[in-house]
């Protein structure tokens, strides 16, 4: 087995069942099978009501409770566990997962292959069936070692055994897999004769093929289909929107993570196939990378796509059918890896532009032609009326992605590429361009390939967005900006964002009510740069973000939203793209250029400051010269600020270690904890970890600890854990950061993230961090913090109580308050209600296991 790992693209493992009876606890250990390497995590939860129980893994990067190390993908075994069952699985390994899915062009089997070339690529063949509607059970076979090797798909193994030899997430510095090969798992779901609407969402091969791989985490997706759809004479428009918005984003938006990659194959016909054949290739060039178009409100996104193109090799033999695979398979690892050209060389010839002489192609390649004696000009044709075609007199190459053509129409006002069967354009690795990609000759000569470009302009900042009072760093004195509210794309879909996702996002905090509730940043977490340009400028990958940030940016803004951006002070991000070490005065220009207001500088890989807070303070001024500029204010958020030893050990207190110049250094927020995950023992030790450095804030008003990002709406935690979870979060008074996919957001979550009086706790103008202040029993904790008015934020909460419920007493005398004779008014913060007027102390009843009671103190 092959559960989805985090080497840099950081996606999650699901594990989904369903139990014998509802509110059931299940558990699910994780233990390594290297004696050399022990490690063992029990995760736990509770079955819903309808039985069903999820399990969101986090990886092996964190050690177990031990300080294990586990091993770094395996092997594991896997065991779930209830009161009155248990089932074991070995031999579990993390890596990547794809599915390669489509009709029988996928289907030539491997003729000659052999066990010795399968390496740790498993295989899973999904049986050929249809259902009339989406089902959630998989039908299919393991296929271990060598077996049915040669009936498996040829051109999803090669791409699988491509993949291995590329090794994108262990590849140059900074590759995290330390020299080891990631194992993989390929999932071939084929039918023969199918219709591209066949794999739409809500197609009957959809329901009954892909709808159950929904469920779990992948890497991408390889696609090819076209064969019954040239046969039947599906228009192009009607392919076009089958596949771009029922298959790759209809299959995006009903599965467990983000944008995961989409490479697909241009249709095999060879050229000359006809209008039934363009139709086909017209119809999947639309399904490439394009940005959203404000003025045109039909056309959606699509970003981390690629296609290969294939009409050069369409003779469906062996040989033709590895090629293609090859091409997929370095297009899955620009998409999925971000490795960019001219290393690694997947991307075929895109035509980006046109003037009547100059063609321009999509920059990163070198290109070169290949063309039959005398054919040089029939690998451009040009139109008046865009139905008939005749070839230029001459093509030439004349820069890196530039063509250089001379027509003999004088009135031609399109332009083809990909003409001939015997004149191509190629990349340097001989990659070919699609065919008949078409575009509209601008005869003013612009150059519209903006796609890599922030629109940079310094005197057009957008003003629309004032929620957030004016930057100012006057002292104590000052009116403190409240701590941040918003999104954070890291802990549901790590690497897996884009232009898309983020556009739909910010549609959804709308329409879900989360910006009028507070929800006001949209911060974009680590994934989005590609590398830097030779001027050393870091730009987006275009892939994911074809539009550019600041395109982006405006559209959030436009919805009365902020929006942040993510880099590491050292050389590399944790995910091995580029940090700024070295170029803090660079990627401020460019993160003000793109109108960004919000920073989160890590801490990860790559060369080294001495001292950490360099980088923080050189950022803060260059930052700061940006909000005088814009008229307001720029955050910066820093990673990381975690308590000292003599803290955790209780050897000393107050403010100690980095608390000492966090806040001087130019940090609006810090990180004090490891990386939070979907499961109550984490989010425990988040908890007490901040508590710790609650001096620092105190000593600082308006500077905010960070216990990091909200796991409420995942996979991981019971509803009465999110509520704890969230209630905690928002009593410690720091950022409150949704970070889930709001699409799959269910109602009890959304009630959650929107409780006015917890929020009112978090956003009061004291700023003030509750703490802990008092127990109660065996397990039970009351935190509180000082409120204006003089009113409290409490919540008492059942930490362990022993596996059951338990009655939690709140004596007054151990808030944080002067003595109140008069006693306090209580109100029940998820209730809403007055729950009455006591005097000494209040009993919480009844506190369920990690559950508890939010409330608001009020004096009488």
């Amino acid at each position: 087995m092959i559960l989805q790992t985090w080497d840099e693209g950081d996606s999650r493992s699901f594990v989904f069942g369903t139990s014998t009876s509802p509110s059931q606890p299940v558990n699910l250990t994780l233990t390594s099978l290297n004696s050399s390497l022990p490690f063992s995590r029990t995760y736990e939860t509770v079955s819903l009501p309808n039985k069903s129980f999820g399990f969101q893994m986090d990886g092996t990067y964190m050690p177990d409770s031990d300080g294990n190390p586990a091993p770094h993908y395996g092997p594991f075994s896997l065991t779930v566990t209830t009161d009155d069952d248990s089932v074991s699985f070995v031999d579990v390994f993390f890596g990547d997962v794809y599915i390669c899915a489509g009709d029988q062009t996928l289907s030539l089997p491997n003729v000659g292959a052999s066990g010795e070339e399968f390496g740790d690529i498993r295989r899973f063949q999904v049986d050929p069936k249809t259902s009339p509607e989406p089902s959630n059970d998989l039908n299919g076979e393991w296929l271990n070692n060598g077996d049915s090797l040669s009936s498996f798909s040829n051109t999803c193994f090669e791409a699988a055994k491509k993949l291995r030899m590329l090794d994108p997430a262990g590849e140059g510095e900074g590759g995290q897999t330390n020299g080891l090969t990631m194992p993989i798992g390929i999932i071939q779901a084929t039918a023969s004769d199918s219709l591209i609407a066949d794999w739409g969402f809500g197609g009957e091969i959809f329901n009954a093929m892909i709808s159950p791989l929904l469920q779990i985490a992948v890497r991408g997706v390889f696609f090819s289909q076209g064969v019954a759809d040239f046969v039947a004479g599906t228009s192009e428009e009607a392919y076009a929107t089958t596949f771009s918005e029922y298959v790759v984003e209809g299959w995006r938006n009903k599965g467990q993570i983000g944008d995961y990659s989409f490479a697909f194959t241009q249709y095999e016909a060879e050229l000359g196939g006809g209008a039934a054949s363009d139709n086909i290739r017209y119809a999947q060039i639309t399904a490439l990378p394009r940005p959203f178009d404000d003025a045109t409100k039909s056309t959606q996104p699509i970003c981390t796509t690629a296609l290969t193109p294939t009409y050069d090799v369409s003779d469906g033999s062996i040989a033709s059918s590895r090629i293609i695979a090859s091409r997929l398979a370095l297009s899955m690892a620009h998409l999925s890896y971000a490795k960019q050209e001219p290393t690694w060389g997947w991307t075929a010839p895109v035509l980006v532009a046109a003037t009547k002489s100059v063609l321009t192609f999509a920059s990163g390649q070198k290109l070169k032609l290949s063309c039959a004696e005398g054919e040089g000009g029939q690998a451009v044709e040009g139109s008046v009326d865009g139905e008939t075609w005749v070839p230029s007199g001459s093509v030439q190459v004349v820069a890196s992605n530039t063509l250089e053509v001379v027509f003999e129409l004088e009135l031609v006002k399109f332009v083809r590429v990909g003409g001939s069967e015997n004149c191509f354009i190629l990349n340097q690795n001989g990659v070919v361009s699609p065919a008949k990609m078409v575009a509209v000759i601008n005869n003013n000569n612009n150059n519209n390939n903006n796609n890599n470009n922030n629109n940079n302009n310094n005197n057009n900042f957008n003003t629309s967005n004032q929620q957030h009072k004016p930057f100012e760093r006057t002292g104590n004195n000052s009116t403190y900006s409240p701590p941040p509210m918003g999104f954070n794309t890291w802990n549901r879909w790590h690497c897996w964002v884009s232009e898309s996702l983020l556009k739909k996002t910010v549609d959804l905090m709308e329409s879900l009510g989360l910006i009028k509730a507070g929800y006001t940043f949209l911060n974009i977490d680590d994934c989005w740069q590609a590398a830097r340009k030779p001027d050393g400028t870091i730009y987006v990958d275009e892939t994911r973000f074809p539009g550019g940030l600041r395109k982006l940016g405006d559209y959030a803004h436009d919805k009365g939203m902020s929006y942040g951006l993510y880099t590491s002070q050292s050389g590399l991000t944790c995910q091995s793209r580029p940090g700024s070490y070295d170029r803090e005065i660079l990627d401020a220009q460019t993160y003000c250029d793109a109108d960004a207001d919000y920073l989160k500088v890590d801490h990860c890989g790559g060369d080294q400051y001495q001292a950490q807070n360099y980088s923080w303070i050189t950022f803060r001024t260059e930052l700061d010269n940006c909000a005088k500029k814009r008229g307001r204010k720029f955050w910066l958020a820093c990673s990381s600020c975690q308590p000292v030893s003599c803290l955790r050990d209780g050897s000393c207190e107050g403010v100690q270690g980095c608390g000492e110049y966090v806040a001087q250094a130019g940090c609006d927020i810090w990180r004090t904890t490891t990386d939070i995950q979907a499961r109550w023992d984490s989010i425990m030790e988040n908890l007490d970890l901040n508590s710790l450095m609650a001096p620092v804030q105190k000593a600082n008003p308006g500077h905010y600890n960070d216990p990091d990002m909200l796991q409420v709406g995942n996979v991981g935690l019971t509803i009465v854990e999110q509520k704890t979870h969230f209630a905690l979060w928002a009593l410690m008074g720091g950022p409150l950061l949704i970070s889930t996919g709001l699409s799959l957001l269910s109602e009890e979550s959304l009630a959650i993230l929107t409780n006015e009086g917890l929020i009112r706790m978090n956003q009061d103008t004291l700023v003030e961090q509750g703490v802990r202040v008092g127990a109660s029993g065996e397990g039970g904790e009351i935190w509180a913090k000082r409120m204006e008015g003089g009113t409290m934020g409490v919540v008492v909460f059942n930490r362990l109580g022993a596996g059951a419920a338990m009655d939690i007493v709140l004596e007054f005398d151990v808030l944080p308050i002067a003595e109140n004779s008069g006693g306090w008014d209580i109100t029940d913060v998820w209730a809403g209600e007055d729950i009455g007027t006591y005097s000494s102390s209040y009993t919480a009843s009844k506190v369920p296991l990690h559950g508890h009671m939010g409330l608001i103190l009020t004096p009488t």
